[in-house]
């Protein structure tokens, strides 16, 4: 819930925004950035724009310290714009909270994992490899979920 684009955030954020007013949101996180799609979408706003390189679209928008950090890490900084339309009649919490729901299937062929998923990411793909690993030892007839 304290994440900046979590639905409760979004919704005071309705409250503090002049009429025209606009969230811009960036991220290396490929999962925040989907993340925050999702919550976007409950939270009634509208999807102005979004990039996968805010450099590509914007390459005069001011880069902060943190954007030149993730820049030399080899990062691309994903970026989108909203503005709250019509407040929802009902308003639930209906998008998966974790950011490891948001990551690819495929983790070994992630070119870049973002910096405050790094250690998590690794080991998730040490367990499949040893996952794997045991399988080769294990009777390849039985159901994955007997040997788990």
């Amino acid at each position: 819930p304290r994440r900046m684009t979590h639905l409760d955030q979004l919704m005071r954020y309705r409250h503090i925004l002049a009429s025209s007013g606009v969230i811009r949101f960036k991220t290396d996180s490929l999962p925040m950035r989907d993340f925050t799609l999702a919550q976007l979408g409950i939270a009634g706003y509208h999807l102005n724009w979004s990039v996968d390189d805010i450099r590509e679209m914007l390459p005069d928008d001011p880069i902060t310290g943190y954007e030149r950090r993730l820049f030399n890490l080899g990062a691309t900084v994903y970026a989108l714009e909203a503005m709250p339309g019509p407040e929802p009649a009902n308003i639930a919490q209906t998008a998966p909270l974790s950011l490891f729901d948001y990551l690819p299937d495929d983790l070994e062929t992630m070119t870049y994992i973002p910096t405050d998923m790094e250690r998590s990411v690794r080991n998730m793909i040490e367990a499949r490899a040893r996952i794997a690993r045991n399988r080769k030892h294990d009777d390849p007839i039985a159901p994955l979920d007997a040997r788990e």
